[in-house]
């Protein structure tokens, strides 16, 4: 490779590359971009920005506050921003925000901004809560499930009534399929 420094893993990479060699070897631009890819493990330029594009995810910020009071000598705001790959409303609808475990005593905020506004008894249970409706976020973006809402819904999860085990059974929904899901 021209520099000789690892190969590039960006397309920004692949193009300081694609300068050096047009700088080395007095080639055009576009040839200096294909051999740069090359040297890259691409076969050309338009195949090392398909590649490199489709890794790219983007990530939106949420916003989680929950509000704590430790006596009357204590109190304050707890606020934790997380990174998702979908916007808030593309994981969760507002109605829905009630029904989801973890997330019961939440509302919406803004588009992008969860709050409990009521107030948990320290500081640490206030990050622990965050936290734990964090996680819940995280599960709901991985799987797409999301809380069952309606009636409909909630006469299927009748038959699993007095069942041993049973006792907290949460239903979801997949969107994509269909399909009801029970944790």
């Amino acid at each position: 490779m021209s520099s000789g420094i690892s190969k590039p893993s960006t397309l920004d990479g692949v193009k300081r590359l694609a300068k050096n060699i047009k700088r080395e070897r007095n080639l055009p631009h576009h040839l200096a971009l294909d051999i740069a890819a090359g040297e890259a493990g691409y076969q050309n330029i338009q195949h090392a920005q398909e590649q490199l594009r489709a890794t790219i995810v983007h990530c939106f910020t949420v916003f989680l506050t929950a509000y704590w009071a430790a006596g009357r000598a204590e109190a304050g705001r707890e606020t934790i921003s997380i990174q998702l790959p979908k916007p808030l409303g593309d994981i969760i609808a507002r109605h829905q925000i009630t029904a989801a475990r973890n997330l019961g005593w939440f509302h919406l905020e803004s588009a992008d901004h969860l709050e409990r506004r009521i107030d948990l008894n320290s500081q640490a249970t206030a990050r622990e809560v965050l936290l734990t409706a964090a996680r819940t976020l995280h599960f709901m973006a991985a799987t797409g499930l999301r809380p069952a809402t309606t009636q409909k819904q909630e006469r299927a999860m009748r038959v699993f009534d007095g069942l041993p085990g049973w006792d907290h059974l949460l239903a979801f929904l997949d969107i994509a399929n269909h399909v009801q899901r029970y944790c």
